[in-house]
Parts: structure tokens; sequence; C-alpha cells
């Protein structure tokens, strides 16, 4: 479903892990589903290469959400997103 860039693929994932979309808006209630959409796929590993290939965006553009949405969950430079995710995602 992440693969083919599926309109329900955010859906299907809060089926999945019904934990991780409140917690991330508990750290930030204004995020946008594009955003937790793309955690979502950071979550489940998926790599900046990946995302951009199964969303059909340019890798800058990857790097630029990428950039973007650490600055709004407030993470410093040491922390690494996808890890950060992965630990918040399953407290």
């Amino acid at each position: 479903m992440a693969q083919k860039n599926s309109p329900h693929f955010l859906i299907y994932f809060q089926a999945a892990y019904p934990h991780f979309c409140p917690k991330m808006l508990e750290v930030n209630p204004n995020l946008k589903v594009t955003e937790l959409t793309f955690c979502a796929y950071l979550y489940l590993g998926f790599s900046t290469k990946e995302i951009a290939k199964y969303t059909f965006k340019a890798i800058k553009t990857v790097e630029n959400n990428r950039y973007n949405i650490r600055k709004r969950l407030g993470l410093s430079p040491e922390e690494d997103l996808s890890v950060w995710l992965r630990h918040k995602g399953t407290l």
C-alpha cells in the first residue's frame, strides 16, 4: 500500500499502529495529515530514496520534509528522526 502511494495508507497504518498518530499529535497537535503520513513511512523504516520513489517526489523535497518535521517536533540536530519516531511510536 505504501509503495503504491495509496490515499488509504494512513488509514491502514493507523489500524495497525493505533497508538502512533495520537502520540505524534501529543508532541505537536498541529501536524498535518501529510506530515503524519511521512512520519509513518519513516516509522516503517523507509529510506529517503524509497519515500521519494513511492510518493513521486524529488529526493531533495523528501529531505526538506524531513527537516521541517524535525523542526515541528522540536528535535535537536543530534537526534535521528527515524530512531526518535520508532521510540516515540512504541511508548
